[in-house]
């Protein structure tokens, strides 16, 4: 029994056990390196994706808001019939 533990102090020294903390801790900082890299790819892409909806949406809002100004302005100024008239021809 004496040899027996004496052979597991042996094989557990102090520098194999900083090496293997070393290590441990080594691949838990890569590991957050890399999740911290695809979280931030991941958000990129998100604000990427947001702007681009941004920008359509805007596209959009604009031609409705033309639309809707000059049916405004023909109502005002002609009536309801050069109204219909006026949108039909905008189609």
């Amino acid at each position: 029994m004496y040899t027996k533990a004496r052979k597991t102090a042996n094989n557990l020294s102090k520098s194999k056990i900083v090496k293997q903390v070393k290590q441990v801790a080594k691949k838990g900082v890569l590991a957050t390196k890399k999740a911290a890299q695809k979280t931030k790819k991941a958000v990129k892409k998100a604000s990427q994706n947001v702007k681009a909806a941004v920008k359509d949406t805007k596209k959009v809002m604009t031609k409705v808001a033309r639309k809707v100004a000059i049916t405004y302005n023909a109502f005002k100024e002609g009536g309801y019939k050069e109204t219909l008239y006026h949108h039909v021809q905008l189609l």
